[in-house]
């Protein structure tokens, strides 16, 4: 069984950048779920309209990336190695709400670049580094 090792400065700032950023998205995600009056305000009437008509196997996937994203991160905080699977299943959804965005609702034309390629895009490498340096973290032993 391999050791747990002190964790070095990178680990615990990559630990809480990656807790900030999953909070940050299950904020999003609980707006766009209870409050889309506020989290759509900017909104567009056909955008609210595509969100408004967007299939529930979509919706899914959201809420499984934030909520799997968020646990995934307070494992790495706390050093648990449950955060590698996690960040797998955060990726996954993430991969699949992206793809969505990007390709089932054209989201350039309908988002602009930033919000419907760059954006979904920065989430899923996001998701993939976070992923990556659970793996790194377990090797390392610094998670347990």
């Amino acid at each position: 069984m391999m050791s747990t090792q002190k964790p070095t400065a990178l680990f615990w700032i990559v630990a809480i950048v990656a807790l900030l950023w999953n909070v940050m998205g299950l904020s999003a995600f609980l707006m766009d779920a209870f409050a889309p009056e506020i989290s759509q305000a900017s909104y567009t009437a056909e955008q609210i309209e595509m969100a408004a008509s967007a299939p529930l196997w979509y919706k899914i996937a959201y809420g499984i990336a934030t909520i799997t994203g968020f646990l995934a991160s307070l494992m790495l905080v706390a050093r648990k190695t449950y955060a590698v699977p996690l960040f797998l299943v955060s990726l996954i959804a993430s991969i699949v709400h992206a793809a969505y965005i990007i390709i089932s609702i054209d989201g350039v034309n309908n988002f602009g670049l930033l919000g419907g390629l760059i954006f979904p895009l920065i989430v899923v490498l996001l998701g993939l580094f976070f992923w990556w340096f659970s793996k790194y973290s377990l090797s390392k032993g610094w998670i347990k």
